[in-house]
């Protein structure tokens, strides 16, 4: 009962929604989450922190850089893809949110230096 209370509550925001919404067409970098969103990535990473403690996303480590995933388990067979694909259909945000990505993705992968940080 708790994991479904868990689940729920983090499925009422609509950010995260979005993020689920991109983490089901490629497994992305916070940089990129927020590139993608138009978010900063404070705002990103705090909301994957949630998804993370729903079980809703997961994450690979490569050294100093973090992938975030989609967990695609019996959650997600039998409830999350259903409104992931429902927002796709009805929701122009989500179809704009998937086209950056798949265009972001069509570049180069990883996080661009911002100006200050030279």
């Amino acid at each position: 009962m708790v994991e479904i209370l868990k689940i729920t509550k983090c499925l009422g925001d609509e950010i995260r929604l979005r993020i689920l919404n991109i983490l089901s067409y490629a497994d992305l970098y916070v940089c990129e989450i927020a590139e993608i969103l138009n978010l900063p990535q404070s705002t990103v990473s705090r909301h994957l922190l949630i998804l993370k403690e729903a079980s809703l996303v997961g994450y690979n480590k490569k050294g100093s850089w973090i992938s975030y995933n989609l967990v695609k388990n019996d959650i997600y067979e039998s409830f999350l893809k259903n409104i992931i694909e429902y927002n796709y259909s009805h929701y122009i945000k989500f179809k704009d949110d998937l086209i950056r990505a798949k265009n972001r993705l069509n570049g180069t992968r990883g996080c661009k230096l911002k100006d200050w940080e030279l």
